[in-house]
């Protein structure tokens, strides 16, 4: 759910979400609006499942350079957050 003009913008996602539990679409409403501030929910394996997915990436680039011999670049980071219209 997004606040566009003004009006909101509901996804498919959204939809579903009414289906299960309306008390959730006017939290989302709410929250959209700049009303309610979103829950911060801290999952205590998260920071584990990004640490081994970023160890998985290396192991797997230095894997394609020594066995494929490809040259891998990188992307730096204030470019990867930009959308794509704006690299141009």
């Amino acid at each position: 759910m997004k606040l566009i003009d003004d009006q909101i913008r509901l996804s498919a996602t959204d939809v579903a979400n009414h289906l299960g539990c309306s008390h959730l679409t006017q939290l989302n409403r709410r929250s959209a609006r700049g009303e309610l501030s979103p829950p911060v929910w801290n999952d205590p394996y998260l920071e584990v499942l990004q640490q081994r997915g970023l160890e998985h990436e290396v192991a797997y680039l230095n894997h394609l350079k020594a066995t494929q011999g490809f040259d891998v670049e990188r992307i730096p980071d204030d470019l990867a957050e930009q959308p794509a219209v704006e690299r141009g």
